[in-house]
């Protein structure tokens, strides 16, 4: 095994990779621990890096060449957002989850993303709320009604100021939450009630009644790790604060009496969901399971959502009628399309319902500025529909997409949400293709890459009989989020 101290990294071995870190003595104490976390990441990273190529240690040091500035002047972003900027890309999913799950209505939806603590002191407990970061705070804490106990493992001395300044708000705003230091020295086993194995130093646990939520530490603070292989340096970035979006989605969750269900769709030869999508779905605070509608009679009553994730077979006859079932008594879908060389048919049965139609084909978009690398490698901006308000306005990664045909009817809105350029040149046989550009076959000018569609089924009946067409909330309706990139969901 490798061994690793706070200057090295020693493998068995003659060779030798040396990382160099900020000094975790910093004066100042979220510094190092910020530090601290980037050391434990780093050193995993190296030593999966050197597994696969061994000839890295012959090429001399691998070094963090940028140390932590001030951890609270930090640039912050939402981890819910896509965003693609020249040195990297962030696809995050929670914004697209935002309207696809319904919260339980006796309790608050979980929060998106917080870009600092956005928590200003007050005297006056409705002023602290308004003060929140985000409405579902506010809601949430105004309808409190079980008491929430926000455990500390640090004592209160050593604790991150900035975390510590935002647990005092939520205390303060709500006479439901209480604030609790629990010294690791003093307390060392007072985690296991609540894991398995011992969270990080100044991690919360929140807990009410018998629901518990563990916040680790180092999922507070978003930060980003990379390599340059022509110098074989790291470096690291400090992202975003996520403090109040952590805690108020660990709130709701201890307080909520149901949690919405997911399914993902399986037996087509899907795409596999990745471990930051799930990890998006956890912090809806819903669950999830993977499905195989061949094995069930229907879609389950509590799926709130059905995940249809780039299948690269057509479905079944049985499960495209099971899935129409769903959407019929007013089920929702987010639906991620890709090229493939098999007919699709059964899937653009489900689309069309939504006025949506899979063109097929690889989507190359020979505008410089859409895209990166290759044509194929498509940076779409996005638009400010009710699924990417929080991200209007910067840009998708969205590679190797096919493109999707609208039709809106009198029951069917559709809106888009990304779409490419003009420059766009939809390749039919990309494997035999010998240009970006449009050769015989291809579909030219700009496609919709992602939109957002509502389907309105039908209206409710009052007791004589009639229809109550004018009562918008009597209306019962399907939504579908389309994204038309095989690699939305994935890790990769």
């Amino acid at each position: 095994m490798p061994e690793h101290s706070n200057d090295d990294f020693t493998y068995e071995g003659e060779n030798t990779v040396t990382i160099n870190f900020p000094d975790n003595d910093s004066e100042n104490a979220d510094t190092a621990a910020a530090a601290a976390a980037m050391e434990e990441d780093i050193f995993s990273e190296a030593e999966e890096r050197t597994e696969k190529d061994p000839g890295i240690l012959d090429k001399g040091t691998i070094s963090d060449a940028e140390s932590f500035s001030d951890i609270n002047d930090v640039h912050a972003r939402s981890e819910g957002a896509l965003i693609y900027d020249s040195s990297d890309s962030v696809s995050g999913h929670e914004t697209f989850l935002d309207n696809a799950v319904t919260e339980d209505t006796t309790s608050s939806q979980s929060p998106e993303q917080s870009a600092g603590t956005g928590l200003e002191s007050s005297s006056a407990d409705e002023n602290i709320i308004h003060e929140m970061n985000t409405d579902d705070t506010y809601d949430l804490l105004s309808s409190l009604e079980d008491d929430v106990t926000l455990y500390v493992l640090s004592s209160e001395a050593d604790c991150d100021e900035t975390v510590a300044k935002t647990l005092a708000k939520y205390e303060s705003a709500s006479k439901h939450i209480s604030v609790e230091y629990k010294d690791p020295t003093t307390y060392p086993n007072f985690y296991s009630s609540y894991a398995s194995a011992s969270p990080s130093n100044g991690s919360v646990i929140v807990v009410s009644g018998d629901l518990y939520k563990v916040i680790d530490y180092y999922d507070i603070y978003e930060v980003e790790y990379s390599m340059d292989y022509t110098t074989y340096q790291y470096t690291s970035d400090v992202t975003g604060y996520d403090g109040e979006g952590q805690i108020t989605s660990a709130i709701s969750y201890v307080t909520s009496s149901q949690m919405p269900m997911i399914y993902i769709l399986t037996g087509q030869d899907e795409a596999q969901v990745g471990d930051d999508f799930k990890d998006a779905i956890a912090k809806k605070n819903a669950s999830y399971e993977e499905i195989d509608l061949l094995t069930y009679d229907s879609v389950p009553s509590d799926c709130e959502l059905l995940i249809i994730n780039a299948p690269q077979s057509d479905l079944s006859d049985d499960v495209t009628a099971k899935i129409l079932s769903y959407i019929e008594n007013g089920g929702n879908l987010f639906v991620v399309t890709s090229y493939t060389d098999d007919d699709m048919d059964n899937l653009n049965r489900i689309l069309s319902v939504y006025g949506m139609e899979a063109t097929g084909g690889l989507v190359c978009d020979n505008d410089s500025n859409s895209y990166t690398q290759y044509p194929y490698y498509i940076i779409a901006k996005a638009q400010d529909t009710d699924v990417s308000s929080s991200v209007a306005g910067e840009y998708i990664f969205l590679p190797q997409s096919t493109g999707l045909n609208i039709t809106e009817t009198d029951d069917v809105t559709v809106t888009t949400v990304a779409s490419s350029s003009d420059s766009t040149v939809i390749k039919m046989s990309p494997q035999s293709m010998e240009s970006f550009e449009a050769e015989d076959g291809d579909i030219e000018g700009s496609t919709v890459l992602a939109a957002y569609g509502v389907k309105n089924l039908d209206t409710a009946t009052d007791e004589s009989g009639d229809s109550s067409g004018d009562a918008e909330d009597d209306t019962l309706t399907s939504e579908i989020v389309v994204v038309s990139s095989y690699y939305f969901m994935s890790d990769d």
